[in-house]
């Protein structure tokens, strides 16, 4: 970057509050410049629901975007302003977020293992003396403190429970 600022024509700095990519929550950062955001679609076109973007300032931040988006053959439509007032994601996650990441590492460093949820995309650690815990590390053959861990289908969450009629 060329060290200035791009300017929104009426809006000059036009400052975004920003929220944590994880949780949703507020996050501490602040953007200024003319922000742009594109629409993410997949191979055939479709909007993802919800919807996902991909910002940038106008000008080398847009251009420098949309080389990233396809190097990774990522497929997009739609550049268009962010609108005023609305809260963008930050570029890394909140303080609460930070902390429970760092948590979570050192949970799987002593023997835990993480989880991920492809249903609702929740994710968290089972901690080490959890017979799941024991069983995957010796089933993938990966010891602590080396992280490990297992992806779910579908969990309790999404899982209707048998209802016992007795």
């Amino acid at each position: 970057m060329n060290g200035n600022i791009p300017l929104h024509p009426k809006r000059g700095l036009d400052p975004h509050l920003t929220f944590c990519p994880r949780c949703g929550g507020d996050a501490n950062d602040l953007t200024i410049g003319h922000l742009r955001r594109v629409e993410l679609i997949d191979n055939w076109g479709r909007s993802y629901d919800p919807k996902q973007y991909a910002y940038a300032n106008r000008g080398e931040g847009t251009r420098r975007v949309i080389q990233e988006l396809e190097k990774a053959n990522r497929r997009f439509r739609d550049w268009q302003d962010v609108p005023e007032g609305e809260r963008v994601p930050s570029n890394g996650p909140c303080d609460k977020c930070e902390a429970e990441l760092v948590e979570h590492k050192a949970l799987v460093a002593a023997g835990g293992i993480y989880w991920n949820c492809n249903s609702c995309s929740q994710s968290g650690v089972i901690k080490a003396q959890s017979e799941l815990a024991k069983a995957v590390r010796r089933h993938a053959g990966i010891e602590a403190p080396a992280p490990v861990g297992v992806q779910f289908e579908t969990c309790d969450e999404h899982t209707p429970r048998p209802i016992s009629l007795t």
